[in-house]
Formats: structure tokens, C-alpha cells, sequence
């Protein structure tokens, strides 16, 4: 009995430190590849966690009803809490985002190398650190690390066995809650349940009905706070035109781009374990990849947008991570003296090619980040430095609301109820218009403003006025236009 606890406090230590060293390297890798700015509608969580730290409620503009716009609310929820002990959410985003993503790895890796083993959980550590598609959202003031831990949690409870009604019940209606494209993994958890004492259909409807009831609540609530039951920002994104965009973006960018092609390989490898040992967690990490595979085949996005595929990584690392494993393992019984020698080599190597690959990724969306949304961030503080508090702005872009710090009229929609076919000049009245024009014809210099404004200041880091366009920068600027007196 001795020797039995000496082991489980030697396996639990193992797990203990694995799990730290693996948030430390994933961590590490968030810092390296986090963009320099925020993505403009992480702009959008800003403005409501401001309003809501500020005593106006959850809204995007205080001076109008209340309108739900966000499509993931608990992480408007998350930057709240730091707003309202004095720290802004432009500011609290990041480190808010990179304590979850650390948390979330710790919690998974822990529970792999508990349950699974401590090759394994090496193998998924190596899998999320060198996936861009992972990191880069981390640190980008967006919604998938909360998803990140939520999805962690969901696992560690599957792998542990622990699967009360309760526990998944409450982890499915916060996957549903976060991101409504999380719903397939919320139905996974829920046919997961099981309870003791109780079969597997009566713990599965327990299951259901309390994830109903967590549902029924919070969406109840925000038809009686807001009006509507889902965030308009969905709801708009959903009825926009979507023939532009290929039903396969979603395989294509998660599954044949960059480290996708290698993470899919590894993965296949863990699929097929996780069908001989049915377990229940690779299960469910084969439903949460596959149904967002599907529902973004069936509907693509309104635009291509990269944190659409965060939510699914940890899911495709986890099987990614369990076939290196399996390999690692083949390796090190083929040569006992050399196999360790060789699987280590195998891992590494696996981590650098991956890595390597995924490298015109973070390229592209460090400059985007890096040469787009500065312009947009610098005329939204010019409005806060140049116009009167009580002026009204026009604009459709998160980051230029928040950092103007104005009356807001949001002409994307996705805050805001625009009548279609309105003039928008008409029906907003602003005082002030800030427009961003990107890949177009017309430079900066020779935009016209709308009748009735002049160009008070234009922001483009691309654009000389001798040579033109610099080579290798996106043609894209931000023009602030101010009634005229």
C-alpha cells in the first residue's frame, strides 16, 4: 500500500511539472507570436466591457437602448471585471488572454498525463506550442481563449471520468454560450454524462435539461435586456451574401495550410487510437473538430477570419498530440538503447517543421496587424483629441468606436439595426465620419469627402505622397471627415 501511494505521488508530481512546463513553453510561444495590435473587433468586447464598467449596462452606446452585439459574451463578461477595478480592457486583454490559454494548457496536459501519459502529454504540449492557429489568437483581444479554457475544463472532466450531469450539463451550456459554433461539442459533453446509480439516458437527459435551463436564463435574459435572444452581430453575419468564400475555407485553412497538413497526419494516427480505445474524451475532440468542420463547409463565414478556426485547435492537438505520442513510443520499442534518442529526435523535429511552416502565416497577420489596424486605432484617438465629447461619430469599425471615446452610430450592423437601403448620413446625422478604404483605387490623397465634410486627417502607413504605395504593404487607410462649420 506503501509503494502504491509512493507511485501515485510520483505520477502525480510528474503530471504536476509537465503541465507547468507546458504552459510556460505555450505561453512562451503566445508572447513570440502575438500581433503587435489588437484585431479591429476585438474593438467591439472594448467598448461593451467599458460601458458596463462604467455603470451603463452591457451596450455599445449608452445614449441608445441596449442592443446585443456580441457574439461571444462571457469574454465581454471576463474583460469587465478588470475594467471595473480601473483596468481598461485594451489593456487587460492581453494578459487576460494569455493567462487562459496558460490555464487551459495546464489543466489539459495535467489531465493527459494523469490519465493517458506523460508521452502523450509531451506530444500535445508540442502540438498547441508550434500551431499558429492557436497561439496567435492568445494575445489578440478576441474571444478563443476563454473558449480555450472552457473546452480544457470540458476534457479534464471527460478523461478523469468525472461526468456527472452537473459538471457536463453546465460545461455544455457555457460552450453555447461562449460561441454558438460550439453547440456540436456542448451535444458531445451532454451524451457524455453519466452519473452513479443513474443509466446512461437518465444521465444524459439530467445532462440536458440542466444545460437547457443555464440556456433558457441567460438567453431569456438577454431577450428581455436586449430584445432579441442571439447577438445581432451573428445574426447579420449569418444573412450576408457568402458566395465569395469557398465551402472548403474552413479544411483548407485548418487542415492543408501551413502546420495543418502535418497536425491532420498526427492526427489521423490519434483518430484511430481513439476509435480502438474508445474513450470518451478523443471522442468528443472528434465531434468538436468535426462539427465545426461541417457547419462551416455547409455555411462558410461572412469574411475570412482566423479565430473562426481557433476554437477547433486544441481538439486537433489533442489527436494530433496522442498519434506523435504513438509514434514516439513505435520508435522507442523498435531500438530500445536508441529509441529514446530516436523519438525525441522525432518530436523535435516534428515541432520545427511545424513551425516553420505555419511561418507566412504569422507573417501575413503580423503585418495586417502591424500596417492596418494602427490607422484605424490612431483616427479614433485623433477624434477623442480633436472634437468636442458631445460629438457624434459614423463609423463601422470596433477599434475607432472604442479609442474615440464618442457617440457611436455603427453603420457594419453588427451593433446597430440599419435600415436597409438608408442614407447613412441621413439617418445617423454625425458630427464626425471615420472610413477605412482597403485595396482600393483611389489613393489617400485623392479621396473625395462626403457633401458636407471636409478630410480632417488621414492615416495610412503604406502610402507615400512621392512614391506612392510602398512595396509589400497592404493599400489600406483610415480617413476622419468633419462636418463643415
Amino acid at each position: 500500500m506503501i509503494q502504491t501511494i509512493s507511485t501515485t505521488v510520483r505520477t502525480e508530481r510528474a503530471a504536476l511539472v509537465t503541465a507547468m512546463l507546458a504552459a510556460i513553453l505555450v505561453g512562451a510561444a503566445c508572447l513570440l507570436v502575438a500581433p503587435r495590435c489588437y484585431v479591429d473587433d476585438a474593438g467591439f468586447f472594448f467598448e461593451y466591457a467599458a460601458n458596463a464598467a462604467a455603470g451603463h449596462g452591457f451596450t455599445f452606446e449608452p445614449t441608445r437602448p441596449p442592443t446585443f452585439g456580441v457574439s461571444a459574451p462571457l469574454w465581454c463578461g471576463a474583460l469587465t471585471l478588470p475594467a471595473i477595478a480601473g483596468i481598461t480592457p485594451d489593456v487587460s486583454a492581453r494578459w487576460l488572454g494569455l493567462t487562459f490559454t496558460a490555464l487551459a494548457v495546464f489543466v489539459l496536459v495535467r489531465a493527459i498525463a494523469r490519465h493517458i501519459g506523460l508521452v502523450e502529454a509531451v506530444a500535445v504540449s508540442l502540438c498547441l506550442a508550434a500551431d499558429s492557429r492557436f497561439t496567435v489568437w492568445a494575445m489578440s483581444g478576441m474571444e478563443p481563449p476563454l473558449g480555450y479554457m472552457i473546452t480544457a475544463l470540458a476534457f479534464a472532466s471527460l478523461l478523469s471520468a468525472r461526468c456527472s450531469p452537473r459538471r457536463l450539463g453546465t460545461l455544455a451550456a457555457s460552450c453555447a454560450i461562449h460561441k454558438l459554433d460550439m453547440s456540436g461539442f456542448a451535444l458531445a459533453l451532454i451524451w457524455a454524462a453519466r452519473a452513479e446509480g443513474s443509466g446512461r439516458v437518465r444521465s444524459r437527459l439530467r445532462a440536458a435539461a440542466i444545460a437547457a435551463v443555464i440556456l433558457a436564463v441567460f438567453f431569456g435574459a438577454a431577450w428581455i435586456y436586449y430584445g432579441d435572444p442571439l447577438p445581432l452581430s451573428v445574426v447579420r453575419k449569418f444573412g450576408r451574401g457568402h458566395g465569395e468564400i469557398s465551402p472548403r475555407w474552413f479544411t483548407k485553412e485548418a487542415f492543408e495550410r501551413g502546420s495543418g497538413i502535418l497536425l491532420l497526419a498526427a492526427a489521423t494516427v490519434g483518430t484511430l487510437r481513439a476509435l480502438r480505445t474508445r474513450n470518451v474524451a478523443l471522442a468528443a475532440a472528434l465531434v468538436q473538430l468535426g462539427s465545426h468542420a461541417i457547419a462551416y463547409s455547409l455555411r462558410p463565414p461572412a469574411e475570412r477570419f482566423g479565430w473562426y478556426l481557433a476554437q477547433a485547435q486544441p481538439a486537433l492537438c489533442l489527436l494530433a498530440g496522442l498519434g506523435l505520442a504513438w509514434i514516439a513510443r513505435a520508435l522507442a520499442a523498435a531500438a530500445p538503447r536508441a529509441g529514446a534518442m530516436a523519438a525525441t529526435a522525432a518530436a523535435a523535429t516534428f515541432f520545427a517543421i511545424a513551425w516553420h511552416k505555419d511561418e507566412a502565416q504569422r507573417h501575413s497577420l503580423e503585418q495586417w496587424a502591424g500596417s492596418v489596424e494602427p490607422p484605424r486605432i490612431a483616427a479614433g484617438r485623433w477624434v477623442a483629441a480633436n472634437t468636442p465629447a458631445d460629438a457624434s461619430l459614423l463609423t463601422g469599425f470596433g477599434l475607432v468606436a472604442y479609442y474615440a471615446q464618442r457617440t457611436v452610430h455603427d453603420y457594419s450592423g453588427l451593433t446597430e439595426t440599419v435600415p436597409p437601403g438608408v442614407d447613412l448620413i441621413a439617418w445617423a446625422n454625425p458630427d464626425v465620419i471615420v472610413f477605412c478604404e482597403y485595396d482600393s483605387a483611389v489613393s489617400p490623397d485623392a479621396y473625395q469627402p462626403v457633401a458636407g465634410f471636409r478630410i480632417a486627417q488621414r492615416f495610412c502607413d503604406g502610402w507615400d505622397p512621392v512614391r506612392g504605395w510602398l512595396p509589400g504593404q497592404p493599400r489600406f487607410y483610415a480617413l476622419v471627415m468633419v462636418r463643415n462649420e
